[in-house]
């Protein structure tokens, strides 16, 4: 079985915009997956344990970690929610993936949009 790695943007001094962040993320990953596209999201995998447990919310922290799973991926999916394309995260994400050669995909927003039965 294949899984791409799903990058977006999380980080932000405003627990609201955290939140919202997640919650967009999760959906995306619920999408991809009706879709039969099966992702790995650092966002949606951990943000609860990065509350409960108070780990930072910064993605230096996480670095490591995320670098792991996408080198068991056999891609990236960019989630371009607001704030994508100024992520320190997510553009370290897609230049590590460019190193790796990986495949890289966007997601929009609208994308969501399309109904799935």
């Amino acid at each position: 079985m294949t899984f791409k790695y799903l990058a977006s943007p999380y980080s932000h001094s405003d627990k609201k915009v955290r939140k919202e962040r997640y919650e967009k993320t999760m959906e995306a990953v619920a999408f991809l997956i009706k879709k039969r596209i099966y992702v790995y999201s650092p966002i949606v995998h951990c943000h609860n344990i990065a509350i409960n447990y108070e780990l930072p919310y910064d993605a230096e922290f996480w670095k490591d970690y995320n670098y792991n799973m996408m080198i068991s991926s056999d891609g990236i999916i960019v989630f371009e929610l607001d704030g994508w394309n100024h992520s320190i995260g997510v553009l370290d994400e897609i230049n590590f993936a460019k190193i790796l050669n990986l495949e890289i995909q966007n997601l929009q927003i609208e994308d969501l949009m399309e109904k799935i039965l």
